[in-house]
């Protein structure tokens, strides 16, 4: 969280249709939002795409780089190329959070803490 916050004062995230559309959500809705994204993708990317890729391929290391390529890639679509200078730090946090714990629910929580400054933009924007 903290790199995300560093980042955005050197860099401003670009304006794009996906901050767009988050910052017009209500702040209950945006909400649920990062809920459903902590939990939804920690399990798909996390709990089972980089388990099973790590099974497959017979490296947990090699599994967390190649889901960790195709987390990004719908990132990117949608929040356009500055999401990796803003956000991909905190992104490799959670994989090797969840290499070295081995903690699916606790990854979930980080994910949670570390998409919350979400809820900026918008609040602001309903002021």
């Amino acid at each position: 969280m903290a790199w995300s916050w560093i980042a955005s004062l050197v860099a401003p995230q670009e304006e794009n249709s996906g901050v767009a559309t988050i910052t017009s959500m209500s702040i209950a809705g945006v909400l649920l939002l990062i809920v459903t994204a902590a939990v939804t993708e920690e399990v798909a990317f996390r709990g089972y795409l980089q388990e099973r890729l790590g099974s497959l391929l017979h490296s947990r290391w090699i599994g967390a780089a190649v889901s960790l390529m195709i987390f990004i890639a719908p990132h990117v679509v949608f929040f356009g190329p500055s999401w990796l200078f803003h956000q991909l730090v905190g992104t490799l946090a959670l994989v090797a959070f969840t290499l070295i714990r081995r903690n699916l629910v606790a990854t979930m929580l980080l994910h949670f803490l570390i998409n919350a400054p979400i809820l900026i933009p918008t609040v602001l924007a309903k002021l």
